[in-house]
């Protein structure tokens, strides 16, 4: 059966490149542009563009010497990904999803289905995480890469402080809750409205333009529309165009649409990823667990299960996790006792909590540097797919290579507001 030729590289490229992607919201809303550059470094020239004014002489003086427009190019070094697979090799004898039972396909049709399939599922891998490198640069103007082999490298796009706010009950100031907000009868010290105008006031003078969308957490958008002034926008006409689905509507995988207000457009945001810490330990019946040195766990997480009972490692399924410094609270106790085990969970993208306004202008770009391969000839290309066949036992490898970095150009054109 001679099927090679399907796997040569320059073909493989090619069926990558032309496969269905999932939805990205924050990447095609916030960083559409694609670059593929084959050098170690990335590089973005930004238009600094302070707001000066010509200087005042007399007509009869020299005139007065005035510093050129500055450009400045920031440098970023891609994160390396691999995702490295061997697919189970009985697959091309055994029936294929979606097929009859019986089967009806050939060996060679399963291997290719075979194949389309696991390759779609890497990209889609790919792919989310360059939404998680997007959404950390929108919420946090910062990410840290890291990885087995990898040098931790915290990849800081110097946005300007005023950008990034917290305003809820960990912060210095009021959070947007209900009591906050008040009533008609009963008006409240908070005005989700006011907060917002006053952030896009402050985009505008660190970046020059003024953002027109804005994305919420569920939490967040049910706090906004609590707003009196909020709510007379949408019952009262001409009342700036504002339209807003105040009775609610299906959440969607990335974000739904909530109507327009003052301008802006309204986002409900609703993903999430699945990581990993190492080498975590706990008691029978604890209800914390320390975060080991240099790990991560995000608030508003839940913990992953692995076996039909719904258990994995002691700890049972859907359990929500806060954190506060190295310690995880759990919503339930442990019931076993683990040492030492790696233990998945499922975060959100956007954590519960924060608001982010921002528009086009941030120009965000998704960059790929060069491929550390000779069948790629080093090139710069955003996904990198190749295979090869072990002989004994028989069985196929499958190895999707990229290196992207997610940088948004104009830093100052995004803020986020943690408001919960």
């Amino acid at each position: 059966m001679a099927i090679d030729p399907i796997f040569d590289t320059n073909v493989l490229v090619h069926v990558v490149r032309n496969l269905k992607l999932p939805s990205q919201f924050l990447l095609n809303q916030f960083f559409p542009n694609t670059v593929e550059e084959e050098t170690e470094f990335v590089s973005i020239d930004v238009d600094v563009g302070l707001r000066r004014m010509a200087p005042f002489v007399s007509p009869l003086s020299e005139g007065k010497p005035v510093e050129g427009r500055k450009i400045q190019t920031n440098s970023f070094k891609p994160a390396y990904v691999k995702d490295l697979r061997t697919p189970d090799f009985r697959k091309p004898v055994l029936r294929a999803i979606g097929e009859r039972i019986g089967g009806n396909l050939s060996a060679e049709v399963r291997i290719q289905q075979n194949l389309a399939l696991e390759m779609q599922d890497q990209v889609e891998l790919v792919q989310r995480r360059l939404e998680w490198m997007a959404a950390q640069a929108m919420v946090y103007g910062a990410y840290t890469v890291s990885g087995d082999g990898y040098e931790s490298v915290y990849l800081n796009f110097a946005r300007d402080p005023a950008l990034t706010v917290d305003i809820s009950s960990t912060g210095s100031n009021t959070p947007w809750t209900a009591t906050n907000i008040g009533t008609n009868q009963n008006p409240g010290t908070v005005s989700p409205s006011a907060t917002i105008e006053l952030a896009a006031q402050t985009v505008l003078q660190k970046s020059g333009r003024a953002p027109d969308r804005i994305v919420f957490t569920t939490a967040t958008f049910n706090a906004f529309v609590l707003d009196l002034r909020i709510q007379q926008s949408v019952w009262y006409e001409r009342s700036g165009d504002s339209h807003i689905e105040l009775g609610g509507t299906p959440p969607v995988q990335g974000a739904v649409f909530k109507g327009n207000w003052n301008g802006y457009q309204l986002w409900v945001y609703n993903d999430w990823y699945v990581d990993q810490v190492q080498n975590v330990s706990w008691a029978n019946g604890v209800t914390t667990i320390t975060i080991p040195s240099g790990s991560t766990l995000v608030t508003g997480s839940t913990l992953a299960t692995t076996n039909s009972q719904g258990i994995s490692n002691g700890i049972a399924a859907g359990t929500t996790v806060t954190v506060s410094g190295t310690t995880a609270t759990l919503s339930t106790a442990t019931i076993g006792a683990s040492t030492g085990v790696t233990l998945s969970y499922e975060a959100p993208m956007v954590p519960p909590g924060y608001v982010l306004l921002s528009s086009s202008a941030l120009e965000g770009v998704r960059a790929f540097g060069s491929i550390y391969d000779e069948d790629f000839a080093y090139k710069a290309l955003a996904y990198a797919p190749k295979t090869w066949v072990e002989q004994n036992p028989s069985r196929r490898h499958l190895l999707m290579q990229s290196a992207p970095v997610v940088i948004p150009a104009r830093v100052n054109a995004a803020m986020s507001i943690k408001v919960l």
